[in-house]
């Protein structure tokens, strides 16, 4: 325990002294967001940004032609002109940063590698089950006033402020590099350090109050929102580390209007959106 003590405590003072190293958000997504908030900014101007990173442009490829994306009976495409065409420079801001997001989660350290990379296959699993959720959802609530590509995004960092605490870790080395150790120093600070991560990226006041909020159950609003989605993709495949009411938390759900029975989760349409989604980040 004085280990675990030891991590939270140079944590806790990093954090009270703004010291705590944040990640950067990789290049290519900072290009691409300030190209999209640039007015001027056309297709062409993009293809230049995202040739840039080839593997970037390569799972936009990927994405565009996914079953998601692409109408039955459209053809396939490659050029990257007509993929940003396809998708669209409003949406091109959110997938290019999900996708690019996947190159914060790599360490060279053995035992923070493993945990990173399994740390960020439960994320896209998460991710895939909350945004087919919401894409569903939105099928018979069209009005409602949630965008699926944003889902994707808040559900890719809803636990970014785990990387700092891991970078602490791997400084510190011996028992800190337990498993469970970091599970308990990362329950412990993930949300408020995320919430300054976000921040230091300029995300939205939306983004930052997704992170504050989205693990304090008892927070619960009266309209359907994100957390929503991102709760019930992490309670229902038991993806959370506390204790969880699962009958009062379904209840409010269902009583929001978002499903009507969880046999809903197991049918070949939701595990058909689920697999669309998956696939574009695997």
């Amino acid at each position: 325990m004085n280990q675990i003590n030891q991590l939270i405590s140079v944590v806790q003072k990093k954090l009270e002294e703004d010291k705590l190293i944040l990640p950067t958000l990789p290049k290519i997504a900072l290009e691409v967001r300030e190209a999209c908030d640039n007015p001027e900014t056309d297709v062409t101007a993009m293809v230049n940004i995202l040739q840039k990173d080839p593997a970037i442009s390569a799972r936009l490829i990927k994405y565009a032609n996914s079953a998601f994306m692409k109408r039955q009976g459209t053809k396939a495409i490659t050029n990257l002109s007509l993929v940003v065409g396809r998708i669209g420079l409003d949406q091109i801001r959110n997938i290019a940063t999900s996708m690019a997001m996947e190159q914060l989660f790599i360490s060279s350290h053995q035992v923070i590698s493993d945990y990173i990379s399994k740390s960020w296959d439960k994320t896209v699993d998460v991710a895939s089950f909350a945004t087919a959720f919401l894409k569903l959802y939105k099928k018979d609530n069209p009005d409602v006033e949630l965008n699926i590509n944003d889902m994707t995004l808040l559900s890719l960092i809803y636990n970014i402020g785990m990387l700092p605490i891991l970078t602490e870790a791997e400084a510190q080395e011996g028992d800190l590099l337990k498993v469970e150790h970091l599970n308990y120093c990362i329950d412990k600070f993930s949300s408020q350090i995320g919430v300054e991560i976000v921040k230091s990226w300029g995300f939205s006041k939306e983004s930052v109050h997704f992170l504050k909020n989205w693990n304090n159950f008892n927070y619960v609003q009266k309209k359907v929102t994100y957390i929503d989605f991102l709760r019930m993709a992490l309670v229902y495949n038991n993806n959370v580390s506390y204790n969880i009411n699962k009958d009062k938390f379904y209840a409010i759900l269902k009583k929001k209007g978002l499903y009507e029975n969880l046999t809903f989760f197991e049918s070949k349409e939701f595990k058909d959106a689920y697999y669309e989604i998956y696939s574009v980040f695997k």
